[in-house]
């Protein structure tokens, strides 16, 4: 029932059945990962709880009991049941990493190539590595724009950031940034303090790190390739090499997560493998 509600808010329901089974395992492989660091103590944020809804923190969540009409109108059945078949087609399907769940993370839509999760996020994982990508481009939200008064982004820098210093000129504000080789920013400097590209991606409301930012008048405009991290499967991508290509779910996972094995939960067994 959970992998039913995270299938349904995270990836549309009409895209093919062989990305809709790739999602199905990389949901339920990462909320395992999820549940592994909530059971050793890591994660502490859910006051009890093993996941949330969050979408930028753990994974979206629909309740089909009673959102399943506003998602789908008169089609609703029909497309609960594809996803039904996606969770059940590869129940207890996994994939690992020394035996244990992976962080398969899920993105939107990345540009031509997927981010490694070393230049977003820090850590240099073996199977979250820097991929060729395609499809992104379908996706309405590829390319962005985000227009921010100045004085507004200097005020949401400055309360997470106090040593930021805006008093030159706004086009000196960003300097000496640090691009991934799939064009995000890695890290650049603002008023003087050096921010992740992330870190500005969630302060400017931005759909992606891959930005470029100029002054227009009092505001700031940015400019955005891609849709979410861009770490791990992309779903447009997944969608593509389902529909364009005829990959299977299987195919789509060893692209995104290379080098990972495909583990089966014994049936009865503990929800974590050890």
């Amino acid at each position: 029932e959970y992998l039913l509600g995270v299938l349904a808010a995270e990836m549309p329901a009409g895209f093919p059945e062989e990305a809709l089974k790739a999602q199905a395992v990389a949901a339920r492989t990462y909320t395992l990962y999820k549940m592994a660091l909530y059971e050793e103590g890591q994660d502490t944020v859910h006051q009890g709880a093993d996941l949330c809804d969050d979408p930028g923190h753990c994974e979206a969540f629909a309740d089909l009991t009673t959102q399943a009409a506003a998602l789908w109108g008169d089609s609703a059945d029909i497309y609960r049941q594809r996803l039904q078949t996606a969770v059940e087609e590869t129940d207890g399907l996994i994939l690992v990493y020394e035996e244990q769940p992976i962080a398969a993370v899920f993105c939107a839509a990345s540009t031509e190539k997927t981010e490694s999760a070393k230049d977003i996020w820090g850590s240099d994982l073996p199977y979250l590595v820097s991929v060729e990508s395609p499809g992104g481009r379908d996706c309405s939200r590829f390319e962005g724009t985000v227009t921010v008064a100045q004085t507004a982004f200097a005020a949401a820098v400055q309360a997470q950031f106090p040593d930021a210093d805006f008093s030159e000129a706004p086009i000196t504000w960003f300097r000496d940034s640090h691009r991934s080789e799939a064009g995000s920013v890695i890290d650049v400097l603002v008023g003087g303090v050096r921010l992740s590209g992330s870190q500005v991606r969630q302060i400017a409301g931005l759909n992606s790190a891959n930005f470029t930012v100029k002054v227009q008048g009092g505001d700031l405009v940015f400019s955005t390739v891609g849709y979410g991290h861009g770490v791990g499967m992309s779903q447009r991508g997944a969608q593509w090499m389902a529909f364009r290509y005829g990959k299977s779910y299987l195919d789509i996972l060893n692209f995104y997560y290379p080098g990972m094995e495909l583990k089966k939960l014994a049936s009865g067994a503990p929800v974590l493998p050890t």
